[in-house]
């Protein structure tokens, strides 16, 4: 039930459009990239069924990757596997006092500080190499989340390729290093 509400929640990430949005990645040291062509969606132990919201991050993900060149494994094992999963907090924001009306002197000065709360939502891709079961590559996309619980597909679109943008479009065309 937690899982589904998360992954509501972070595929809202781009709520706010995507200026609202950061993603950053990051590679494991002394990969080669390039060794990655195919891929296949982990599937965790315990899989449960798939929200509107988690088929949609998985839509965006295989249209992303097929962008840089990426493919489904068709038979043999595949080079990488794809896992997602999407974490929610709950922020405060606290912004110093102004105009406004105080309960003493009326309208001007009010000298209270203005408190709104909001929630933040964080998507994390892994890429995930099967032999070593290592990750290595990791993206995140961040951003203020509007309605937890009926995503918009747009948004979680948006979400996903400005992540996806953190991986470098070259390397399914770079010749596959000798083994």
């Amino acid at each position: 039930m937690k899982r589904w509400k998360e992954l509501f929640a972070m595929a809202l990430v781009a709520a706010v459009g995507c200026s609202g949005i950061t993603a950053s990645s990051k590679t494991a040291p002394g990969v080669s990239l390039a060794n990655y062509r195919t891929y296949a969606w982990y599937q965790p132990p315990a899989a449960e069924m798939q929200t509107v919201g988690e088929q949609e991050v998985r839509a965006a993900l295989a249209r992303e990757l097929a962008q840089k060149g990426l493919m489904p494994a068709a038979t043999e094992p595949p080079d990488f596997l794809v896992a997602y999963h999407a974490t929610t907090q709950q922020k405060v924001n606290v912004t110093p006092g102004g105009y406004g009306y105080g309960y003493r002197w009326g309208y001007g000065w009010s000298g209270f500080p203005d408190v709104t709360t909001y929630t933040e939502g964080t998507l994390i891709v892994d890429f995930i190499d099967p032999k070593t079961n290592q990750v290595f590559w990791r993206g995140t996309a961040q951003g203020v989340v509007e309605h937890p619980n009926n995503p918009d597909p747009q948004r979680i679109s948006t979400a996903v390729s400005k992540l996806m943008k953190q991986y470098p479009s070259e390397m399914a065309s770079v010749p596959r290093p000798a083994m």
